[in-house]
């Protein structure tokens, strides 16, 4: 029986110290197989989008012999090494343009030393231009020496971008957010403008913000968030629980007084129920099930411990926003679209951050039409609770009905 992490979410580490895994790797390939991809990923915190960019990062390194016996191993892939750009903002935690840029900086400095070059220029965004230039200069120079005939394509690199828009989400009622977004946008739009020297791209974080170049300069990035391929990338699905936890079912189920299909019902009520495309595909928060079975099978709320952000409910509060109209109602697929900072949509929001998914699809002659609710008893449970200890909206209390109490008695507790 492997064991169990649930704070690491660096596949070497993961690998090197024998923790469980859950084989991703069969929809990893499907990324970085064609000879070059650059891609967009939204899916909600806590879900695994760390782990999903270390592992990339490490296939680009050619560290094939973590893989030995995983998915990926068996397939044909070539394994070539390029020089890897890894920003992670999932600690950038900035409220001004001035500390914007030292997180930027210093993340470069970073990828500079791992390189081991030199980080050269003045602003973050001539830094990071001169970094690929001089990453690819280098590659190219390298292969040259090993293979005058060598194409240079293969003279690349790869930047991978973790939580690209915490900065975004961190200041969204700061009336300073638009001078955060103008530096974020000139930063990105460098990976447009090295386009044919990348490799491979791949950004993912929460939301999608139309001002950012990563939808507006950035065009030529592929958004595979709704794509039915990919569906299962992220989360754990009910087949994947019962091939690897199998071991450790009989305990949950044992440790809770129940036969182990009563507790596998149970487990699915409490942490299914996330759906990313049209496809039926739904799984379960990964982060949730992990600590599940690492917490003695306690049916716990583990999926709030960061907390709920506060700014969801501010703008909730001030859109005098109908919560019980919002899960009854259809929406075209605009609402999970790129949106305004100055004009933000609470539902594509709550969608965005996970508390509410994809309960149906519907066609229409208009096109597909989609039903929003929450996931999962966990979920239910956090937004219900947060939203109580918070004013509704003057709608909800028009009808005379305590406070989100439609919401909190929307669905079965059992």
């Amino acid at each position: 029986m492997k064991n169990i992490d649930t704070s690491t979410f660096d596949f070497p580490g993961i690998i090197a110290n024998d923790f469980l895994y859950v084989d991703k790797t069969s929809y990893v390939w499907n990324l970085v197989c064609p000879k070059k991809g650059e891609y967009f990923l939204s899916r909600p915190r806590r879900f695994g989008k760390s782990l999903l960019v270390s592992t990339l990062k490490t296939i680009f390194q050619g560290r094939r012999e973590l893989f030995k016996g995983l998915a990926i191993d068996k397939m044909d892939y070539d394994w070539k090494t390029y020089p890897v750009i890894h920003l992670d903002f999932s600690d950038a935690g900035v409220d001004s343009v001035g500390e914007l840029n030292d997180q930027l900086s210093s993340m470069l400095e970073d990828a500079a030393d791992e390189n081991t070059i030199s980080l050269r220029g003045k602003g973050v965004a001539i830094q990071f231009k001169n970094l690929v230039n001089d990453l690819a200069k280098r590659a190219k120079q390298e292969l040259l020496a090993k293979d005058p005939a060598k194409k240079i394509d293969d003279a690349q690199v790869v930047i991978l971008v973790d939580e690209y828009d915490k900065p975004i989400l961190s200041n969204v009622d700061n009336p300073k957010a638009s001078n955060l977004l103008k530096v974020l946008k000139q930063f990105y739009s460098v990976i447009k403008k090295c386009e044919g020297k990348v490799r491979f791209a791949f950004i993912t974080g929460v939301s999608k913000f139309a001002h950012v170049s990563l939808f507006s300069d950035l065009n030529n990035l592929t958004d595979i968030t709704l794509k039915t391929d990919y569906a299962g990338m992220l989360g754990f699905s009910e087949a994947e629980i019962r091939r690897y936890f199998a071991d450790r079912i009989p305990l949950a189920a044992a440790a809770n007084g129940l036969a182990d299909e009563e507790l596998m019902a149970r487990l699915l009520k409490w942490y299914d129920g996330y759906r990313f495309s049209k496809a039926e595909t739904h799984v379960c928060n990964p982060v949730s099930v992990s600590k599940f079975f690492f917490n003695d099978y306690d049916f716990a709320n583990y999926w709030d411990s960061t907390g709920m952000p506060s700014f969801l409910l501010k703008v909730a509060r001030d859109q005098d926003y109908d919560y019980e109209a919002a899960l009854t109602r259809f929406y075209d697929e605009s609402v999970f679209s790129a949106y305004e900072l100055d004009r933000l949509d609470i539902t594509g929001l709550l969608w965005q951050t996970g508390y509410l998914t994809i309960k149906e699809v519907r066609r229409e002659d208009e096109g597909l039409q989609y039903r929003l609710d929450f996931p999962d008893k966990e979920v239910q449970a956090t937004f219900t609770e947060k939203v109580i200890e918070f004013p509704c909206g003057r709608k909800t209390r028009r009808r005379g009905v305590q406070p989100c109490a439609a919401i909190e008695n929307r669905h079965p507790q059992g």
